[in-house]
């Protein structure tokens, strides 16, 4: 897998280097035909047109918020848990949740999660479908995180690979946030 994504960014980066390289040889050819303000705002209506209005990739959605009643998770201070789900050469697939005690009763627990593809992100986007925390015996919880990897070229999809992880973590070794 790791071999595929190296391969992947190197062949985005060759498509983006290689459409610049022609855009820059047709400004330049614009440009002596008429003039050189002509091309500036021919770039600059092509730049206008060619962004994405939708969200960025890089902004990770907000974190989905839940409450598990369980007397057994009964906290006194909130903790947390950072992990890598898929970690490939530049990017990794990051999760975080994080628990926190609610009223004084201590018989439920909010839980916090997200999901974010972060490092360089040339070619792949990470849509989340399901994000699951249910608590176990023993003090523990699992997770079941469901989505989407789109692999693209161009920002035009080219594969779309269904991910799905699930894990246990004990709550007792989990690090406070203060």
């Amino acid at each position: 897998m790791a071999f595929l994504y190296v391969f992947w960014i190197l062949l985005n980066g060759a498509l983006v280097l290689g459409l610049l390289f022609g855009w820059y040889r047709c400004l330049q050819l614009f440009a002596r035909q008429y003039s050189r303000s002509a091309s500036v705002a021919l770039f600059v209506v092509t730049m206008m047109t060619c962004t994405n209005g939708r969200r960025s990739s890089h902004e990770s959605a907000a974190p989905r918020q839940t409450t598990l009643a369980s007397s057994e998770l009964a906290l006194n201070r909130s903790v947390y848990d950072d992990r890598d789900l898929l970690d490939l050469p530049m990017t990794r697939l990051s999760q975080h949740i994080q628990l926190y005690p609610t009223g004084k009763s201590g018989d439920s627990v909010r839980v916090d999660q997200s999901v974010a593809l972060l490092g360089l992100q040339a070619g792949l986007y990470w849509q989340p479908i399901n994000l699951l925390v249910s608590p176990r015996p023993n003090r523990r919880i699992r997770y079941d995180v469901a989505g989407v990897l789109e692999w693209r070229l161009l920002n035009t999809t080219i594969y779309r690979q269904p991910v799905q992880y699930t894990g246990l973590v004990a709550v007792d070794s989990l690090p406070s946030r203060q």
